[in-house]
Order: structure tokens, then C-alpha cells, then sequence
């Protein structure tokens, strides 16, 4: 079984808003829809797939499951009444999963803060262990609008 997919919708925040309500768990957005909520990534035509935390995995098979034993160590924004993890920690979840995670949202949504954010980084707060690569991507985010540090 699946969820509706973005192309029923005329916003993402509505396709979000059906699942979170379809979904009989709570669940956290993160990852790409984490930037998707956040309105760092513009996303991709005709989406289908939705990547959230969760406490047991669900009914849905274009829903990625990232089962958690809970969710006190996940920091959330609530937008739209649709709970998302804060930028800080989509970026490091995405690092912690560098290899298999979706590399263009994470620089297409890097340069979205970057240019919003007078040309910079900052208020992201990257793991030790993650800093070396973060400093690569972020190159990588500060030259995809043309423009460069």
C-alpha cells in the first residue's frame, strides 16, 4: 500500500499534512522531506517517496521507515503543524548516512541557507566527526548558485 504522491497535491505542505495524517503513528520528517518542509529543497516531480523517524515501521511501502526507539534525542521544528528535524540535525543525519543518503538535496538545500543567510553557514551545528566532509559540501553549496565563498 502507498500514500497519495506529491502530484496530487498543489504543495508539498499539503502532500506532508495528508501523510502525517494518514500515518496512525507519530512520525518525524527528515532527510530530503526534512528540507522539503523546510523550504530548502524544492523536491522532485512527481515524489513519492517520504522519509521519517518513527517507533515501528508502517503500512506504507513509499514511506522510509527510520525506526527509533524514540524520540528524545531528535531536535524538531514543528511547520505547519508537520514536525520536521531542524536543519543542524538533517544535516548530520545525512552525514551520518553519507553514502547512501540524497547528496543534491543536501547541497541544494545547504545553498538555499546559504543565500538566505547573507552568504553563509551559520546557526548549523555539524558533529566533530563530521566537519571535514561538511567543509567539502559546503564549497560544493556555496558555488551551486554561481557563487562561491
Amino acid at each position: 500500500m502507498t500514500t497519495s504522491i506529491s502530484n496530487d497535491f498543489y504543495t508539498y505542505y499539503d502532500w506532508f499534512n495528508d501523510v502525517v495524517k494518514t500515518e496512525k503513528q507519530p512520525i518525524i520528517l527528515c532527510h530530503a522531506s526534512a528540507l522539503e518542509c523546510l523550504e530548502l529543497f524544492p523536491g522532485y516531480g512527481n515524489e513519492k517517496q517520504i522519509d521519517v523517524y518513527a517507533k515501528q515501521g508502517g503500512a506504507f511501502e513509499n514511506i522510509h521507515y527510520r525506526i527509533v526507539p524514540d524520540f528524545s534525542g531528535i531536535e524538531t521544528v514543528n511547520v505547519d503543524n508537520i514536525i520536521c528535524t531542524t536543519l543542524s540535525q538533517t544535516v548530520n543525519d545525512m552525514l551520518d548516512e553519507y553514502d547512501t543518503m540524497d547528496e543534491q538535496a543536501l547541497v541544494e538545500g545547504l545553498a538555499m541557507h546559504y543565500c538566505r543567510h547573507g552568504r553563509s553557514f551559520s546557526g548549523i551545528n555539524v558533529k566533530p566527526e563530521h566537519h571535514e566532509r561538511f567543509e567539502t559540501i559546503k564549497q560544493w553549496a556555496s558555488e551551486h548558485f554561481g557563487g562561491g565563498y
